[in-house]
């Protein structure tokens, strides 16, 4: 069979049911509409995910929500406008400073981390949580002139303050969000001191700063992706590095809460202090860490090499071997894995691949032949997006490496897109569990997708896709963690904002999400998903698509409306199935006949 670059080749199935892997209380509860591809391409194939498809191997596959026991909604993130969420900062921090100081949570910790579902995670970081102790007092160093006569504070706190705006002021951040005179004021009206008793001044010289400031400016702080976290250290760092009079009189150690405590060492009795700091480690590792985060990672010689390579999808002995230690030890299989079995599942693919002029990170290609390549692989035209630039590596699946000191740790499997970078497996060196490697390349990847719609000018790529999200599955609960994303809806194929999707799964096993109006959405919820209206099917909406779904037999290439009556018998009710699992893609794709 002569198979041309650019076609899209598809043989349906049809529905089938099988085991449920989330809930297991059924045998054949999990139903699908499946198909097997002999080639793809990506345009068609982001159409296919834009309808609730799903790739494993080169067999793609649909839920059937309405039908089946565990509704699979297709999730996606908006990347350029993610805010990262506590649990996401906690997470790249962790990795950090693993790579930068071989920093590793005790065992316990890493225990509570994996079995502890926070709620409050979903919800993005607080920039600041100002201290709650009756035992301080809050107030801004401009905007209460009061406060300097206070015999309890030097007047050199406030020297010390404004120089610490300075400090702020040298920050990236704050240099390209704060410069105008506006945004000066407000720091210097939010950046606060704390002053503790006059009996605890005396016994410990201990003032802290708040950071009240981040919260006016926190649409900027979760834009940039920079934590309070790495703004303290900078300020830290710049000060403990100055050298100047403040730094002979007062000691800046981190505190809670996105705090700077500020030790005046000329007040504090040295046997206090001693005593006092012996009380905030509890151990000499205490006292390691405790450094450690006054300390930028970025600005040490790391102790690990860190490393991410991007490949072809292929079966070597390394990746093979991790991925057998990977399902063995954390999805506790106990059948023997085969390399045949890997290659169908995370090898191979229908995707007609793209490729940048540069190719992957293992093809050495001279500068004469990345010439000739460039001008012919820069742009993808397709029918629905128009000409469109090609990222590196190129569109296509490629499987991720990587690396902590030369030692493959974990492997990425991806499809990148028109519209988006799909992750579809991840797996790695169980070893390595306590740094969330699952977690940190989700960060990775969407830093990617972010980076290509802006730095490389490609901004129809801008999307995070993360497979299907189950809301009666715990273990897919991270997937909401990573905001602003949405939910497809499985009935209009309309793109939900996640918490309004959500909140339609109240006591129901399932939802469509999308209304076209309000009486709709009403009957909705009056009739608790019961409602006897049910949506058109494509081919009830549009039955001229029957007569223009391609087919190809060998050589021959067809429509419908183009074969004999009888034949024509032989497959409607199997066509008619087949398209409203498509919807006009029925006019791209090719179904294949045997």
């Amino acid at each position: 069979m002569n198979i041309k670059k650019e076609e899209s080749l598809v043989y349906p199935q049809g529905s089938y049911s099988s085991e449920c892997n989330y809930c297991g209380e059924s045998e054949n509860g999990r139903i699908c509409f499946g198909m097997t591809c002999y080639q793809l391409t990506v345009e068609d194939y982001q159409s296919l995910i834009d309808i609730g498809w799903r790739r494993s191997g080169t067999f793609l596959y649909k839920p059937d929500n309405p039908n089946g026991c565990c509704p699979q909604y297709t999730i996606r993130l908006e990347a350029l406008n993610f805010r990262p969420s506590k649990d996401n900062i906690k997470t790249k921090k962790k990795f950090q400073n693993y790579i930068a100081f071989d920093e590793k949570p005790n065992k316990t910790k890493i225990i509570n981390e994996h079995n502890q579902m926070d709620e409050d995670d979903n919800r993005p970081s607080k920039t600041t949580q100002p201290s709650t102790s009756t035992s301080t007092t809050s107030t801004s160093t401009t905007s209460n002139p009061t406060l300097s006569k206070s015999p309890t504070l030097p007047n050199i706190i406030y020297d010390l303050n404004k120089f610490i705006i300075e400090i702020l002021h040298k920050f990236e951040f704050a240099s390209n969000s704060f410069s105008d005179i506006n945004s000066k004021k407000t720091i210097e009206n939010n950046l606060k001191i704390k002053i503790n008793a006059k009996k605890s001044i005396k016994e410990k010289g201990n003032y802290s700063i708040s950071f009240g400031i981040f919260n006016k400016f926190k649409k900027e702080l979760e834009e940039s992706l920079i934590s309070i976290d790495q703004i303290i250290d900078f300020i830290l760092n710049y000060y403990s590095n100055d050298k100047n009079q403040f730094i002979e009189q007062f000691k800046l150690t981190l505190g809670e809460n996105n705090h700077i405590n500020i030790i005046d060492l000329k007040n504090t009795d040295n046997h206090i202090t001693s005593h006092n700091n012996s009380n905030n480690s509890n151990s000499n590792s205490n006292n390691k860490t405790s450094k450690l985060k006054n300390i930028d990672p970025s600005k040490v010689t790391p102790k690990h090499k860190f490393e991410v390579t991007i490949h072809k999808p292929q079966c070597t002995d390394e990746v093979f071997n991790l991925y057998c230690k990977y399902q063995t030890i954390i999805h506790k299989e106990t059948d023997k894995k085969t390399k045949s079995g890997f290659s169908r599942f995370l090898v191979d693919t229908p995707l007609i691949e793209v490729p940048h002029a540069e190719g992957t990170d293992d093809e050495e290609s001279n500068n004469d032949e990345a010439k000739e390549r460039e001008d012919e692989t820069r742009y993808l035209k397709t029918k629905k997006f128009g000409n469109i630039k090609v990222p590196k590596p190129g569109y296509g699946s490629y499987h991720q490496y990587y690396r902590i000191d030369g030692k493959l740790v974990a492997v990425g499997v991806i499809d990148i897109l028109p519209l988006c970078l799909s992750s579809v497996y991840f797996f790695y060196d169980p070893d390595y569990n306590f740094l969330n490697l699952g977690k940190y390349s989700s960060l990775l990847e969407i830093d990617w997708v972010r980076r290509c719609a802006t730095v490389e000018g490609i901004s129809q790529l801008k999307y995070y896709y993360m497979g299907y999200y189950i809301h009666t599955c715990q273990k897919m609960k991270y997937k909401g963690k990573y905001q602003p994303s949405q939910l497809l809806c499985s009935e209009n194929n309309v793109w939900v904002e996640f918490n309004k999707a959500i909140s339609k799964l109240k006591d129901k096993r399932y939802s469509k999400f999308y209304f076209e109006n309000e009486e709709q959405e009403q009957e909705q919820v009056e009739t608790k998903g019961k409602s006897n209206e049910k949506t058109k099917t494509f081919y009830e909406k549009d039955n001229s698509l029957l007569d223009s779904t391609r087919f190809k037999q060998g050589n021959m290439y067809f429509k419908y409306s183009e074969i004999t009556p009888r034949f024509q018998k032989m497959l409607k009710d199997h066509v008619i199935e087949y398209i409203n699992h498509v919807g006009e893609l029925s006019k791209d794709l090719i179904f294949t006949l045997k």
